[in-house]
């Protein structure tokens, strides 16, 4: 009936308001240095192993985003909750007063339980040294990753904004295979954003978020072990 909402609208403004009401607006660099925060005595194989570190990592993504647009495009802040309220974003992006709502989902070579991993000693961890094989199979992960987003059926895909963070070893990330790989199922987004340990780029751009073409660096963006180290 007009003049009605549907329960689905119902439903998503509750989750926007309990999300509204849990935010805190942060400078990149003061998201940065609370992720730096949280993450002192999380050991690496319970950061990436736990289901509860997730909006840890979340923090991080968004952090280095952050930073990274900061850098290569203008001025930005972010808006975060800690706690994680149930709802379809995971952070906001705002640019010139306006906020952008985006998700974050990690790209890792198919099959890595990287947690596992890290309980082994050292010497007994597997080595990823072919860095041919990420550099050749990469798009494809991603897009992996696309579709997985895309088939959760969020309540509107189409304002979402997407960054997925390239967790695998490869001598190069071809801008223009990602694209070709990953172009299409990435315009189902507003926009779609990769970042790597040290540059960012965006893969299908939302007109009202200033962004670049190709890869833009931006300082290394490493995890940091529960001793403020960077972790391999």
């Amino acid at each position: 009936m007009s003049g009605r909402l549907r329960d689905c609208e119902v439903r998503q403004l509750v989750w926007l308001v309990k999300f509204s009401m849990a935010l805190r607006r942060y400078a990149p660099e003061e998201l940065l240095a609370r992720s730096r925060i949280l993450r002192k005595g999380v050991s690496t194989a319970q950061f990436f192993g736990s289901p509860k570190h997730q909006r840890m990592k979340d923090m991080w993504c968004a952090a280095h985003f952050a930073s990274g647009y900061r850098r290569t495009v203008g001025g930005c802040t972010v808006w975060f909750d800690e706690c994680g309220t149930d709802t379809d974003t995971d952070f906001e992006l705002e640019v010139a007063a306006n906020r952008f709502p985006f998700q974050t989902t990690m790209v890792k070579t198919p099959g890595r339980r990287i947690g596992q991993e890290y309980k082994l000693p050292e010497a007994e961890r597997p080595q990823h040294n072919d860095l041919s094989v990420g550099a050749e199979l990469g798009p494809t992960w991603a897009l992996d990753e696309i579709r997985k987003k895309v088939g959760k059926m969020y309540s509107e895909v189409g304002r979402l904004n997407l960054l997925l963070y390239l967790n695998f070893p490869a001598w190069e990330q071809d801008y223009r295979k990602y694209q070709a790989a990953c172009g299409a199922a990435a315009s189902q987004f507003a926009s779609v954003w990769l970042l790597n340990g040290n540059a960012l780029c965006v893969l299908h751009a939302n007109s009202a978020i200033p962004a670049f073409e190709g890869w833009r660096p931006i300082g290394e963006s490493l995890w940091w072990d529960e001793d403020g180290r960077a972790a391999p």
